[in-house]
């Protein structure tokens, strides 16, 4: 597996939100997203001025992170291609990209939190998503 991660380009518009459906649907929460929800909402936050990349192996977008104002807004990786490091590669960038720290939120009842303090990332304060109500909890990296 030979991933790289590039700009998002509008062609990888489908597989960004089907990725994005599809890892909503892993983790479990029982967040209800729809793909056309989901296209309604990526094209909101591309408009916003949200930064947009993919993890690509061989040509197929097998992850994708987005983030704005030192903020990882999204961060996910096709389910099939869970396990295989793409989802560190991903934060590896973010680290890259925003070198002053930045912060993400989370659902505290899937895999995420685990990962994000595996790599480096501090647990903070918890709440509720403040559209869906399932409890999420925030995380800070520094250098």
């Amino acid at each position: 597996m030979v991933v790289s991660i590039r700009p998002y380009r509008e062609s990888d518009f489908d597989a960004v939100t089907v990725i994005w459906r599809d890892g909503h649907e892993s983790t479990g929460v029982g967040v209800p997203s729809t793909l056309e929800h989901l296209r309604e909402r990526w094209a909101l936050q591309r408009s916003a001025g949200c930064y947009a990349f993919v993890a690509e192996d061989e040509g197929l977008v097998v992850g994708f992170i987005t983030y704005e104002d030192a903020e990882v807004k999204q961060l996910y990786v096709a389910p099939a291609f869970q396990g295989h490091r793409i989802g560190r590669r991903l934060l590896d960038f973010a680290k890259r990209e925003m070198p002053r720290g930045f912060g993400l939120h989370t659902a505290i009842e899937s895999r995420a939190p685990k990962f994000y303090e595996r790599e480096g990332l501090v647990r903070g304060d918890t709440g509720r998503h403040p559209r869906y109500g399932h409890r999420i909890v925030h995380f800070k990296w520094t250098p």
